[in-house]
């Protein structure tokens, strides 16, 4: 049996940062060959109980992100004054980009540190057996 670090692979994808409030900003990109999904870990500092965190799944054709294109957004709204952490899940699509990335922004009034992780999860392949043909 494996260990959940030995399924998945993390990666940093937004340094921690003080984030301005109706700011956006933007992850690094994901490149998802070979995934068949990818969860993103949002972490903010102290949100206001009611205060909302908008974020965006974007997927792209080229690992920069240029010219990116919305997939789905959600909004998180903060019950009590405590850090939070916003999971939004993406599984990739062949009628997407090949990269994946999220922006995010919050209202918070004043700066909020906040970080990005993307977990990234192969795509399952059956062991190989003797029962191939090659040509």
């Amino acid at each position: 049996m494996n260990r959940i670090c030995e399924e998945v692979q993390y990666l940093d994808v937004f340094a921690p940062q003080a984030v301005a409030t109706a700011t956006e900003k933007t992850s690094a990109f994901v490149d998802t060959a070979g995934v068949d999904s990818v969860e993103f870990l949002i972490y903010t500092g102290a949100l206001t109980s009611g205060k909302k965190l908008t974020v965006g799944v974007q997927t792209s054709a080229d690992a920069g992100g240029s010219s990116p294109e919305e997939a789905e957004e959600t909004v998180f709204t903060a019950s009590g004054s405590d850090p939070g952490l916003a999971v939004v899940s993406y599984r990739v699509r062949g009628d997407r980009g090949r990269y994946v990335g999220v922006t995010f922004q919050h209202d918070a009034g004043a700066e909020v540190d906040c970080a990005v992780v993307a977990v990234v999860r192969p795509m399952y392949r059956p062991p190989e057996n003797s029962w191939q043909l090659v040509v």
